[in-house]
C-alpha cells in the first residue's frame, strides 16, 4: 500500500486508471477523423477548423472546470465529462458528412475532455501520499496516451473492413464501459464548499507557474500533431499508422514504469530538456523518413521524450500548492497543454498548404529545441521533488 492513503484509495486509483484508459481508447480513435472527413470530401481548411474546435472547447471548459467542480464536486464533474465524451463520439455517426454538424460534435467532445481531465487528475492525486508520488502519478497520466497503441490501429482496421458503417458507434463502447466503472468511485474528501479553491487569474500569474505553463503549451503543440495530422501524414507515405502509434505508446508506458523513478533524482530542467530534444529529433526523423523502420524509431524517441515531459511538468505545478488547492492550478496546466494541442491543427493547416506535412514537422521540431535552450539557460536548476 506504499504511496496510497489507504486500501480504499489504492483500489479507487486503479479503477480510475482503468476507466481513463477505456475512455481514451474511444477518444484515440479520432486520430482517423481527418481521414474519414477526407473520405467525405471535406476540404483541408474545413478539416482544420473541425479539428481545432475540439481544442478550443477543451481550453474554455478546462478553465471552467475549476468553478464547476467547486459547485458540483470533482467526481460528478468527472462523470459528466465522460458522458459528454461519449455523446460527442456517438454523434459523429450522424454528423461527419456535414461541416457545421461535425463541428458541433467535435466541440461537445472537447467540452467533455475539458471537464474530465483536470478533475480526474485532481481525484487521482488525492488518492496518493508523498511516497512514490511522481512514479504513481506518471503511471496514471500514461492512461491518456497509452490507448494510442490500440485505438487508432483497431479503428484503421475496422474502417478498412467496414467503412463508416457503425464506425463511431462501435468505437464508443470502451468509453461506455468507463462510465460504468466511474460509478464505483467515491470521494471522501471535504465537499466542494470547504476545499479552499484558488481564484483563477491570480493563480495564473504566479511567478512559479510561468515556466512550466509555457513549457507544457509547447509540449501540447508537439503532441497535437498526433491526434490531428499524424494519420494522414503517414498515409501519404504509405506507412501503416500502427508503426508510429504503437511504438510511441508502448515505449511511453514502459518508460513510465522504468524511467520516472530513476529520474526523480535529476533536476527538472535536465529531465525536461532531454525529453524535448527526444521529441524534436523524432519529428526530424519522420520529416526525413522513407519507410516504416525510421517511423517506428521516431515513435520510440517521441514516447521516451513525452513520457517524462508531461508528468514532470505536472508535478512541478502541483508541488507548489496544498492538496486541497490543486484543482485550479491543475486546470490551468491542462488548459495550457490543450491550447498547445489546439494550435497545431490551426496553424498546421496553413503550414501544410505552403510546405506540406514535412514543413509542419520541422516547425514543431524547432519549437521543441527552442524550449530546450530556454530551460537550460534560465535561472539555476532545482531538483525534482519526490512528492508534494
Amino acid at each position: 500500500m506504499r504511496g496510497f492513503r489507504d486500501g480504499r484509495a489504492r483500489m479507487e486509483f486503479w479503477i480510475l486508471a482503468l476507466a481513463t484508459f477505456l475512455c481514451f481508447v474511444t477518444v484515440s480513435q479520432t486520430a482517423l477523423l481527418a481521414v474519414v472527413m477526407q473520405h467525405e470530401q471535406m476540404t483541408l481548411p474545413q478539416i482544420g477548423i473541425v479539428l481545432s474546435a475540439y481544442g478550443l472547447a477543451v481550453v474554455v471548459f478546462m478553465i471552467a472546470s475549476a468553478p464547476i467542480a467547486g459547485r458540483l464536486g470533482d467526481l460528478p464533474t468527472l462523470r459528466l465529462g465522460i458522458v459528454l465524451l461519449i455523446a460527442g463520439h456517438l454523434s459523429y455517426q450522424l454528423t461527419i458528412a456535414s461541416f457545421p454538424a461535425a463541428l458541433l460534435s467535435r466541440a461537445v467532445q472537447g467540452v467533455g475532455y475539458g471537464l474530465f481531465m483536470p478533475t480526474a487528475m485532481t481525484f487521482a492525486k488525492s488518492k496518493l501520499t508523498n511516497e512514490r508520488f511522481v512514479y504513481l502519478f506518471g503511471i496514471y497520466a500514461s492512461m491518456v496516451p497509452l490507448p494510442n497503441a490500440i485505438g487508432p490501429p483497431l479503428a484503421e482496421a475496422y474502417f478498412a473492413a467496414f467503412g463508416e458503417h457503425l464506425f463511431f458507434v462501435v468505437g464508443a463502447v470502451p468509453a461506455i464501459l468507463a462510465a460504468a466503472l466511474s460509478l464505483a468511485l467515491s470521494d471522501n474528501r471535504p465537499q466542494a464548499g470547504g476545499r479552499g479553491g484558488l481564484p483563477l487569474l491570480p493563480t495564473a500569474v504566479l511567478p512559479g507557474l510561468r515556466q512550466p505553463l509555457v513549457a507544457i503549451m509547447v509540449v501540447g503543440a508537439l503532441y497535437g500533431l498526433i491526434p490531428s495530422y499524424m494519420a494522414p501524414l503517414l498515409a501519404d507515405e504509405s506507412v501503416p499508422i500502427g508503426f508510429f502509434f504503437t511504438s510511441f505508446t508502448l515505449v511511453l508506458f514502459a518508460s513510465r514504469f522504468l524511467l520516472i523513478g530513476y529520474l526523480e533524482a535529476w533536476s527538472q530542467r535536465r529531465v525536461l530538456a532531454g525529453g524535448m530534444v527526444a521529441m524534436a529529433v523524432a519529428y526530424g526523423i519522420i520529416a526525413l523518413a522513407s519507410g516504416w523502420p525510421l517511423v517506428a524509431a521516431a515513435g520510440v524517441l517521441f514516447g521516451l521524450g513525452y513520457s517524462v515531459a508531461y508528468p514532470v511538468l505536472s508535478v512541478w505545478v502541483a508541488e507548489q500548492f496544498e492538496p486541497h488547492q490543486r484543482t485550479t492550478p491543475i486546470a490551468l496546466f491542462n488548459t495550457m497543454f490543450s491550447l498547445g494541442i489546439l494550435l497545431t491543427p490551426w496553424f498546421g493547416t496553413y503550414v501544410i498548404a505552403v510546405s506540406g506535412y514535412r514543413g509542419l514537422l520541422w516547425v514543431l521540431a524547432a519549437a521543441g529545441l527552442l524550449l530546450t535552450v530556454a530551460l537550460l539557460t534560465r535561472r539555476p536548476e532545482r531538483r525534482l521533488a519526490p512528492g508534494v
